[in-house]
């Protein structure tokens, strides 16, 4: 639904990030051809060095101004929406008061989860073609190390998801405990538990990713 009813906003802000990541992949590289045309005393490539990522700056100052606008009005619209079909369904209001929070999850998996994920893949991309352009016998070793990467981080991902799925019905616990002005001290614990549990998984992901 976010995606569908926000589509031209969207597909503006992720050329825009598409923009953004792909001249940042290129400057390590531009940096190198910088120093060796310094040596030599010429700064045509300091020049191209420095009008790139003043323009990639450009585009993410004016991408990190346009999105807050944009997601924070999905937001906006997407828990109000929310709220009311909840309303609707008889949810008991404890629980209403949980879970339009979540609303925040699929807002924030556009402005911040899948620009990531351009952004790995983008520099992935990038880094490959330069690793055969540079060196093509190493793309052998790569494409296992990749794919191996890939099927890890979809376990962790998914097991981080099924933890995530248990803290929202803690949270919501801790919500109607509160609100009854019951204890709520075993269930701070158990939120506490899952919480270093997703903790550790999405390190152990994040490392191998890395």
């Amino acid at each position: 639904e976010i995606f569908k009813e926000n589509l031209v906003k969207l597909l503006v802000i992720y050329i825009i990030i598409t923009t953004e990541m792909f001249i940042f992949s290129f400057l390590p590289y531009l940096v190198g051809l910088a120093i060796d045309d310094l040596l030599n005393k010429k700064y045509n490539m300091l020049f191209l060095y420095a009008s790139s990522l003043i323009i990639a700056i450009f585009f993410g100052t004016f991408r990190r101004l346009y999105d807050t606008r944009v997601f924070s009005q999905i937001y906006t619209n997407k828990a109000l929406a929310t709220i009311e079909n909840l309303k609707k369904s008889n949810l008991n209001e404890k629980r209403i008061i949980s879970r339009y929070g979540l609303v925040g999850v699929y807002s924030d998996f556009f402005e911040y989860t899948l620009p990531n994920i351009t952004s790995v893949v983008i520099g992935l991309v990038i880094a490959i073609f330069m690793i055969c352009f540079i060196q093509h016998n190493l793309i052998l070793l790569l494409i296992p190390y990749i794919a191996l990467s890939m099927s890890l981080h979809m376990f962790f991902s998914k097991k981080s998801q099924n933890i995530e799925y248990k803290l929202q019905h803690v949270r919501e616990d801790i919500s109607h405990a509160l609100a009854e002005n019951q204890n709520c001290a075993d269930f701070i614990n158990n939120q506490k538990t899952l919480l270093i549990k997703k903790s550790d998984l999405e390190s152990i992901n994040w490392s191998i990713c890395d």
